[in-house]
């Protein structure tokens, strides 16, 4: 209870601290404004909230901690309606604002960006502010961008967010206009730094500070923008080291622990030495000589009107710092790189993605970001002391008493989240709870991390995996000791029946760059709903009134037991034609899906039809494929594939829409798709016979199952007899997951223990 009544009073502070603060000089009720229920606030009302910029000012250092993007600084929340309203005025204001001038008067730049944020400020009624892809592009860039705290001009993403397409038509056309001048409009240049005092640090050192950065959000969109090109080409073209792992899609800290625990492992079974040095260099961002960058993107070819830009960028910035009220002079910045900025990590990268080419081949590099690990093997400590100049530590594997020490965390929190006795069983507590034991759990997620490094053909763990593999079985020092996980995951999943699907490029940078901010013609909604009466009538009248002389195509996958083969099929009912294709045991019915569409689209680029739909009843596979690819948690090979496909279609001038129909409605062309999906697991073509690591999770998360249920057996015959009598299987969710009962408060705190 007393923890409701401290987190109360918190909220309750923080609410008279927006209340109390009210920055000077700020006209808090603008003439002109409608009147409104006091229930809806419009666009209007929001003029009456002070900037973000200038709320944050006002936070003394004794304020109750809280980023700048925290949910006390106040936002633009309106109705549907009243962005709407929003929208139209300003693309009334900006249609009248054409982009007219010559390449030769960059003075009257800032005035372009000025007039474009007064019309922006002038339509919301606030008076206290001051050659990229297609539209789709910048759409792409705003739906994924979170409403933080703006720059000096005060506007935030929502103005542009919720502005109507006239207004981003100009925006975009803005910014291509600057991109072909490589010009930074110098409003853009300015940030303000707000220094955050450290809880516990002493507040009269600068070092006790945290610096936010507050920019320009229009500036940021386009920083968005420029990132995902400038990440496609990097790594579509393999320009970084395989060292870094900082930062990259794909890849991340597991990556490089795993390299390193295994070259401790393959040294520890040769009888050797393993010497490191690990370094984090000091200030990385702020080192960055810019000159130098320039010569370095300059040398990798990247394209000149962009390597103009974002040397002009970094060049020549203004910071302002401003606390308690007060604020410094601003001064120039012809050094480093901006702390905040997307493109600051990328970068950096690429002014170091030579850095390993400088180390002595004795010796082994692994890079993540500025955090740098030097080391090298040998038989002798002072020859690998020699190659890497001077040693720190050494390198030990896990041990069985740290392990331990996890165990016993784990019985504790399981204890408090069911509100067990001290005597309880363990194993008890961990079926109850469905939380598997932590040794099982941490082969699971090593299956998972292997399976996804899997995918590169060419990662550099992958190599040192076989080698320790094979000295695992003869080397004394594994003697009555367990591999590790990752062994036992190269060992499960190297030898599968079936191959599994490899590239050298994460399959996001495989394809063209158009192709990914493409964005097919996709139809969720075709008037058909699940178990509809009368779906096939209704599905032809659609057919007869809207897409008359179209060519249809109907695609499904079916699986008909478990563990069994998938089978895909696609029906061309005016060319009579069948495509069958039979899919591995471990695909999954989503991937089956996937196949059958690919491969319904191949057939529309072969034979050259001008109109055609594709029905198909995944909508999982539609939304998929819908889906922004550089947003997406998983980039599935299949969907780029037919991204790639349906571009190369719109190339070609082939219209090509994609439909989602309801499965077992009655509809026919679904009926007899299906029919013949559930006859390619016999007799379907082998052409797609490769697994795909995603659906080998399924595959990980049943060994887990079946292994939890041996321990589980075993341990019966020790512990918990009666608590197996009455539970005899493992659950798939616990009890309280479908109970009405609100669930244990604790167990979303402790469960990651």
């Amino acid at each position: 209870m007393w923890s409701f009544f401290w987190l109360w009073g918190i909220l309750k502070a923080r609410r008279l601290n927006r209340k109390v603060h009210k920055p000077d000089g700020i006209e808090w009720i603008p003439t002109g404004l409608r009147k409104v229920p006091p229930v809806k606030r419009s666009y209007a009302d929001a003029a009456q909230s002070p900037p973000i910029s200038k709320l944050i000012l006002c936070l003394k250092p004794n304020t109750l901690p809280s980023p700048p993007h925290s949910k006390s600084i106040p936002k633009y929340h309106l109705s549907k309606a009243d962005w709407d309203q929003f929208a139209a005025d300003l693309d009334a204001a900006v249609s009248k604002m054409p982009i007219v001038l010559p390449e030769n008067a960059c003075i009257c730049h800032d005035n372009l960006i000025e007039a474009f944020i007064v019309q922006l400020t002038k339509i919301f009624r606030l008076k206290n502010v001051i050659r990229l892809g297609p539209h789709l592009e910048l759409l792409a860039s705003l739906d994924h961008l979170k409403n933080s705290a703006p720059g000096p001009d005060s506007i935030p993403y929502a103005f542009l967010a919720k502005s109507g397409q006239v207004t981003k038509k100009y925006f975009l056309d803005l910014l291509n206009h600057f991109l072909d001048l490589g010009f930074v409009p110098e409003a853009w240049k300015k940030q303000i730094i707000i220094p955050l005092h450290k809880q516990g640090k002493d507040p009269l050192l600068p070092s006790s500070h945290r610096p936010i950065a507050l920019s320009s959000c229009l500036l940021k969109i386009l920083e968005h923008m420029i990132k995902k090109r400038l990440e496609w080409f990097v790594e579509s073209n393999k320009i970084l080291s395989k060292s870094q792992f900082g930062f990259r899609r794909g890849m991340g800290t597991m990556d490089s622990l795993s390299i390193l625990t295994t070259d401790i492992r393959i040294s520890l079974s040769r009888n050797e030495f393993l010497v490191g040095v690990f370094l984090d260099v000091s200030s990385a961002y702020d080192s960055v000589i810019l000159s130098l960058l320039r010569d370095k993107l300059s040398k990798l070819s990247l394209p000149q009107k962009l390597t103009h830009f974002i040397c002009n960028f970094l060049m020549e910035r203004s910071i302002e710092v401003r606390h308690n009220g007060s604020h410094s002079t601003p001064r120039l910045i012809w050094q480093g790189l901006p702390q905040g900025s997307v493109l600051s990590p990328l970068l950096y990268s690429l002014y170091t993605h030579d850095l390993d080419e400088a180390v002595s081949p004795f010796c082994n590099i692994l890079q993540y970001a500025d955090d740098i690990a030097l080391y090298a093997s040998s038989h002798s400590v002072e020859v690998a002391t020699c190659n890497l100049n001077q040693a720190l530590f050494y390198l030990e594997p896990c041990n069985k008493v740290a392990l331990g020490k996890l165990d016993k965390i784990q019985y504790q929190s399981l204890r408090v989240i069911l509100g067990a006795m001290k005597s309880s069983p363990t194993n008890a507590l961990q079926v109850e709870a469905t939380d598997p034991p932590l040794y099982l759990r941490r082969q699971y997620l090593a299956d998972r991390f292997f399976l996804r490094l899997s995918l590169l053909d060419d990662h550099p763990l992958l190599p040192k995996l076989q080698e320790l593999s094979d000295l695992i079985t003869d080397s004394g020092f594994w003697f009555n000791k367990n591999p590790p996980c990752l062994i036992n995951s190269f060992r499960k999943f190297n030898n599968l029946p079936d191959p599994s699907f490899t590239c050298s490029l994460l399959p996001l940078f495989a394809h063209s760059y158009d192709a990914l901010i493409f964005q097919p013609n996709i139809i969720l909604n075709f008037g058909i709903t699940k178990n509809q009466p009368g779906a096939n009538s209704s599905f032809l009248h659609n057919i007869e009134n809207s897409w008359q002389g179209w060519s249809l195509l109907f695609t499904d996958a079916s699986r008909l037991m478990v563990g069994g083969a998938v089978g895909s099929a696609v029906w061309i009912p005016k060319d009579s034609v069948i495509l069958s294709f039979k899919c591995p045991p471990h695909t999954s019915v989503f991937t089956g899906e996937l196949v059958a569409i690919l491969e319904a689209v191949k057939y529309i680029n072969a034979h050259g039809i001008s109109n055609s739909i594709i029905f198909t009843d995944s909508l999982s596979g539609l939304q998929s494929i819908t889906a922004n690819p550089f947003s997406a948690k998983i980039n599935y090979p299949l969907v780029l594939l037919i991204r790639q496909s349906l571009f190369e279609a719109h190339l070609r001038n082939l219209e090509i829409s994609l439909a989602w129909i309801p499965s077992h409605s009655g509809i026919r062309g679904n009926e007899v798709a299906d029919a013949y999906a559930k006859e390619a697991i016999e007799i379907g073509s082998l052409d797609h016979s490769h697994c795909y690591f995603y659906d080998l999770f399924s595959a990980a998360k049943s060994d887990l199952t079946s292994l939890w249920l041996r321990h589980y057996e075993c341990s019966l015959l020790v512990k918990g007899r009666h608590y197996g009598d009455i539970q005899p299987n493992i659950p798939p969710k616990p009890w309280y997951a479908t109970n009405s009962l609100p669930q244990p408060p604790f167990r979303n705190l402790i469960q990651p223990v």
